[in-house]
């Protein structure tokens, strides 16, 4: 036997070898196998086994869970009951006891209020008494004050006496005599004065530019009625009656006595450049006697105004007014002529022209025609406000020799404060009856007469205004400027 075939029986014997070795290999892992699956197959039971039981005391945990829970339920259902019944009875003793505070507030009300009434009666009494003392506490106010006004008359007619006395014993003395009052400087008030003229001049040109100037039947030309009449009648019915014939037209009416008859007398006047038909006269005639039957009216008069004769009538008022105011200066020059002379003259009848203003704006602004009543305004308005400068000129004098050192405001505002008492209560006094007859006029139903009145008014406080403060400040303005030249 070779090497070679040696060699082929070791390897075959290797082989079996090795094959025997794995073939009990394989076997010791198969009954290994075995084992682990009859131990896993054992271990499962156990599992599902302990499954079986723990569900089983779930089950039993959740019956003993669901039947407490059924218990806990009913126990809070008879809690609710009880806690329910509880709150009604709350709600019935509130409400008795709602009703109890109702009806003891009810009968403090009605204490109260018998308490009120009672203090209210006193509170009368009291206010009546108290009325009564104060009635007689203003009589005594006003008796002590007529005889401190005396004493303050007698006292001060002494002391212009003494300061004369003592201006003539001791001529060289430098020491200006002062009156006894609270002096104001009326001088420093340049601009508020310029801003309240220009506030009338622009009231005026807005009152021309919105309501346009009214000329009555003197000054346009027109138609003028004039009837009889008996009774009472109202001029503000009769004129929307006419109105309704003649809607496009001015109409005035005016009530008064017939000069010739002495019977109650209308004048119903229409401003137009044409006279009035007579048809449209006729027509206005019979619907006044229909819409007054009681009144038995009469048309008596006729008359057509030209608008020539109205244009020669305002001319001659111009005329007039600018005569007067030449008056007004060469006599306050005369008078005056040791103060200022016709400077002060000149600034008075500025003062005068914006008391004009005022007037003439009042009238335009309230509507009202320029009449003839406008006129008698103006001239009363002229007369009242030059008087109250005059007044102010001669304080100012009086108090050059009594102050001969004092400067020239100085010497205003010194006249001024003096007369300020009485222009303030002169104007009250004026004004005030003007202010009633306008409230009678109108509630009345006269308002023809409240184109009299009423710029009357506002003329009158303006007069006031512009004498102590147009007037004078201006003049002191005019001779400071002419000092410092």
């Amino acid at each position: 036997m070779n090497k070679k075939n040696k060699g082929n029986i070791g390897a075959k014997r290797n082989a079996e070898k090795a094959a025997k070795a794995a073939e009990r290999r394989a076997n010791d892992i198969a009954n290994t196998a075995e084992d682990a699956a009859e131990t896993v197959k054992d271990t499962a039971e156990d599992i599902i086994e302990g499954a079986a039981d723990a569900v089983e005391s779930v089950k039993d945990k959740a019956e003993d869970i669901a039947e407490g829970a059924e218990n806990a339920v009913e126990a809070v259902k008879d809690k609710a009951e009880d806690i329910a019944e509880g709150a009604e009875n709350a709600v019935e003793a509130v409400k008795d006891k709602a009703e109890d505070i109702a009806e003891d507030a009810r009968e403090a009300v009605e204490a109260v209020q018998e308490k009120a009434e009672k203090a209210a009666d006193t509170v009368k009494k009291t206010a009546q008494k108290a009325e009564k003392k104060a009635e007689n506490a203003v009589k005594e106010v006003k008796q002590t004050a007529q005889n401190a006004e005396k004493k303050a008359s007698s006292v001060t007619q002494k002391a212009l006496s003494s300061a004369k006395n003592k201006k003539k014993s001791n001529t060289n003395s430098s020491a200006p005599v002062l009156p006894d009052v609270k002096v104001y400087d009326f001088c420093s008030k340049k601009r508020m004065i310029l801003g309240i003229l220009i506030g009338v001049i622009a009231a005026l040109l807005l009152g021309i530019i919105i309501r346009g100037v009214h000329l009555a039947i003197e000054f346009k030309g027109g138609t003028l009625l004039s009837y009889s009449y008996a009774g009472d009648i109202a001029t503000s019915e009769v004129e929307s009656v006419v109105k309704g014939v003649v809607p496009d037209t001015s109409v005035t009416v005016r009530t008064g006595e017939s000069l010739s008859t002495g019977g109650k007398e209308m004048t119903v006047s229409f401003t137009a450049k044409e006279g009035l038909s007579v048809d449209k006269q006729h027509q206005i005639t019979e619907d006044l006697k229909a819409a007054f039957p009681n009144q038995n009216l009469e048309l008596t008069d006729s008359n057509d105004v030209s608008p020539s004769s109205g244009r020669e009538f305002l001319l001659k008022c111009l005329i007039a007014v600018i005569f007067a105011a030449f008056v007004v200066v060469v006599y306050i020059a005369f008078r005056f002529r040791k103060i200022g002379g016709w400077s002060a003259g000149v600034c008075s009848v500025f003062a005068l022209i914006h008391d004009i203003l005022v007037a003439l704006a009042a009238t335009i602004i309230f509507g009202f025609e320029f009449n003839s009543n406008i006129v008698a305004v103006i001239l009363t308005i002229l007369g009242y406000s030059i008087n109250n400068t005059i007044v102010i000129y001669d304080r100012i004098r009086e108090n050059r020799s009594l102050m001969p050192n004092a400067s020239l405001n100085e010497l205003i505002n010194t006249g001024c404060s003096q007369s300020l008492t009485r222009s303030i209560r002169t104007s009250i006094t004026t004004i005030g009856t003007m202010l009633i007859v306008s409230i009678v006029v109108f509630i009345s139903g006269y308002n023809s007469l409240l184109s009299f009145s009423v710029p009357l008014m506002f003329g009158l406080i303006s007069g006031t205004y512009s004498s102590l403060f147009v007037a004078p400040v201006t003049w002191s303005w005019w001779k400071n400027k002419e000092n410092r030249k």
